[in-house]
């Protein structure tokens, strides 16, 4: 089945803009093998949204990379290249800092991309005080370390009350305990506090950790909303401190109608710090598992790949739900494309490469005005069927392209029963129902047998085109037999 989302991430992402003064060119793989030149097309009439990738551009790349390599793909100008890098380095944490060190010194003109990558790393895997028995990458990290904290200090000079929010699940008489209250920062001020200190990653962490130990409840609860929403882990010491904090601030709230949306009147509520601190560490821990050795290799790559789009990924802070769908369809996409049969991290990146270059190359330059529908149609491409959602309809309205005379048939499941066939005809076809279709398949006629195309559609309430690409499909379904 495609076109399905693993568990949803609830991902902020940051756009990491980097670069040296002279960004230098690709290296290995990604300057050997190009990636694959797509067009972007109209989507309209028999034109499909995207041309048609060759085969032999989605195929996996072979070879190996080293540690040292690695570290040399950080001053790659390929921002594919460079985050590819970034991402399978993270988890090396403090036992990259002497090899980062020893670059810093050797070659200054590295400078901007290791900046990057100590804003990365010092987010989760570094404690920003580890830098200190290495004098290059202090002296790299001094500026942000010292901006993060001058900006809380002049906060606490002049701190500002009204900047929270607290959020009210609706709450029906005899339901069960509701998921706990959640605050906003809604703040112009904090806001531009918190937008700051996200810029500077994981050597903002200093600073917050001094809002963190403020004597006013009202910074403190303020330094954990931020820690929160920018996913820094406070120090031990301070989470220990805060979870037995009896401060308490009051704030004004708002709660949630019984159509989700929230109410117009706000009253004002009493926040607790020691249960804020405690929801932040639940928070914090949210993601966290044990793996067995049966597990996927995916499912922990993806947690570094989650944590890195985390802390230097492409979109704003101020938009988790966008950053959401982006990093879930991208995580799903590189599943797709292999990522979730691979037995090693080489393995994956080898697999998952092509269609992250392309991914980097037309979402991440423009991510702010990601489309979603667009991007799922380059993706699905690769096995010959590119989709495009229209207009609302009140029924169901879908419309197959391809081949004219190929024959098709389009199928209606209603789980757990077998399906239905609701049309069956040469294409292009226009399939019109009044009653909503909602989970929709196809059926393509092979020499003398129909296949099922492992395709599900979701076309209700929406006029939906698919266009088929025939030798491109059957090479798919071909894949599939092995």
């Amino acid at each position: 089945m495609r076109h399905t989302m693993p568990g949803v991430f609830a991902v902020c992402m940051v756009l990491a803009t980097t670069a040296s003064a002279a960004p230098r060119p690709a290296v290995g793989i990604y300057a050997s093998r190009p990636p694959a030149a797509v067009k972007k097309q109209s989507g309209s009439g028999s034109e499909p949204p995207w041309s048609w990738v060759a085969p032999g551009q989605w195929e996996a790349d072979k070879g190996s990379q080293q540690e040292g390599e690695l570290i040399r793909w950080l001053m790659s100008g390929d921002r594919a290249q460079q985050a590819e890098a970034q991402i399978r380095l993270l988890p090396l944490g403090a036992a990259l800092l002497p090899k980062l060190e020893a670059l810093a010194r050797r070659e200054p003109e590295t400078e901007e991309a290791l900046l990057e990558f100590l804003r990365l790393l010092t987010a989760h895997r570094v404690e920003p005080d580890m830098l200190g028995d290495s004098p290059a990458l202090s002296a790299l990290a001094a500026k942000d370390l010292a901006r993060g904290r001058k900006l809380v200090a002049a906060w606490e000079k002049a701190p500002s009350k009204d900047e929270l929010v607290e959020h009210f699940p609706f709450e029906l008489c005899g339901t069960p305990p509701l998921p706990p209250t959640w605050l906003s920062i809604e703040g112009p001020r904090l806001q531009a506090l918190r937008n700051s200190l996200w810029a500077l990653g994981g050597l903002a962490r200093p600073g917050i950790e001094r809002m963190l130990a403020s004597p006013s409840a009202n910074v403190r609860l303020q330094g954990i909303v931020i820690a929160d929403e920018l996913g820094f882990r406070p120090a031990p010491a301070t989470l220990t401190r805060l979870r037995s904090d009896p401060g308490t601030v009051e704030l004004e709230a708002q709660s949630t109608s019984l159509d989700g949306q929230p109410d117009r009147e706000r009253h004002r509520s009493k926040v607790l710090l020691s249960k804020r601190a405690s929801l932040l560490v639940d928070a914090l821990d949210a993601h966290k598992r044990e793996y067995t050795a049966d597990d996927p290799i995916a499912f922990r790559i993806e947690e570094v790949l989650t944590e890195w789009l985390k802390a230097g990924g492409l979109t704003t802070v101020e938009e988790p739900a966008k950053a959401g769908w982006l990093s879930m369809d991208l995580i799903n996409s590189l599943r797709q494309q292999g990522g979730f049969q691979a037995a090693t991290e080489q393995e994956y990146w080898n697999r998952v490469r092509p269609l992250w270059r392309l991914w980097w190359l037309y979402v991440a330059p423009d991510a702010e005005r990601y489309a979603r529908s667009e991007w799922l149609a380059l993706e699905s491409s690769r096995d010959g069927i590119q989709i495009q959602w229209g207009a609302e309809e009140k029924g169901t309205a879908l419309r197959l392209e391809g081949p004219a005379g190929m024959k098709v048939e389009v199928l209606s499941h209603s789980f757990p029963g077998p399906p239905t066939v609701v049309q069956r005809g040469v294409l292009p076809l226009t399939v019109e129902s009044k009653e909503r279709l909602n989970s929709v398949g196809l059926r393509l006629l092979m020499g003398t047998t129909w296949v099922d195309s492992g395709a599900y559609l979701a076309p209700s309430q929406a006029r939906m085109t698919v266009w088929i690409h025939p030798k491109l499909f059957q090479r798919f379904l071909a894949s599939r037999k092995h």
